[in-house]
């Protein structure tokens, strides 16, 4: 028997994130509620080592990562991490 888990818990709609275009191969853009634009952004492999870290910014650079999966984490003042996996071709 196979169950769901449904944990009831809805995220406030002013920190959601979605990373363009996904998976890519040289610039990944980040669309972000206005007023969370003073954060910082961590670029880590799946190892979970910080590969690049940067203030929060509509679009990164990531044409120098190796082809891959990894995760994106913005870290704002007050609020949980956000993460998103993203994949670099």
């Amino acid at each position: 028997m196979v169950s769901a888990f449904n944990s009831d818990i809805e995220e406030p709609s002013n920190t959601k994130f979605s990373l363009l275009p996904n998976p890519t191969n040289q610039i990944l853009h980040l669309a972000y509620p206005v007023e969370s634009s003073d954060g910082i952004v961590h670029i880590l492999d799946l190892n979970g080592r910080v590969l690049l870290e940067s203030p929060l910014q509509p679009s990164l650079d990531v044409v120098n990562l190796t082809p891959g999966c990894y995760f994106l984490s913005i870290y704002m003042k007050d609020q949980q991490p956000l993460t998103m996996e993203f994949v670099k071709l």
